[in-house]
């Protein structure tokens, strides 16, 4: 009988952070930087979506289409300021680009396709 994977995200209003549990075992993933915590930060552009510490060096220079602190809206009728493209983005639709980041990193280190996934989402919200 083999042991199922599962893989939990903490999904956080400023970092977020990615470990496999296997069993009895759990593992940290660390991001491509070797850190623990990912920036919950969504840049958007024509071209693609970057997530967490290539989002961020954006927030400055670039900060109509770079997105931050919006974990805590979810659930509200809150939508981004328009990026350079005219769209909107709900706290839900940025909260899933982090996710899908988060879970395709975890995909690619562990060489394996996660379809059990426990999303934590710590208490701070509007």
């Amino acid at each position: 009988m083999s042991v199922s994977k599962y893989l939990g995200i903490d999904l956080g209003t400023t970092n977020s952070a990615v470990a496999v549990f296997e069993g009895d075992n759990a593992e940290i993933v660390l991001n491509g930087r070797g850190s623990v915590n990912t920036p919950s930060i969504v840049r958007v552009t024509s071209k693609s979506v970057v997530v967490g510490e290539k989002a961020r060096k954006y927030l400055h220079t670039d900060s109509a289409n770079t997105f931050k602190e919006f974990k805590r809206l979810i659930g509200t009728d809150m939508l981004s300021k328009a990026d350079s493209q005219g769209n909107t983005w709900s706290p839900e639709q940025l909260s899933a680009e982090v996710l899908k980041s988060l879970k395709s990193m975890a995909e690619e280190q562990k060489q394996c396709h996660f379809d059990k996934v426990v999303i934590t989402v710590p208490a701070l919200f509007e």
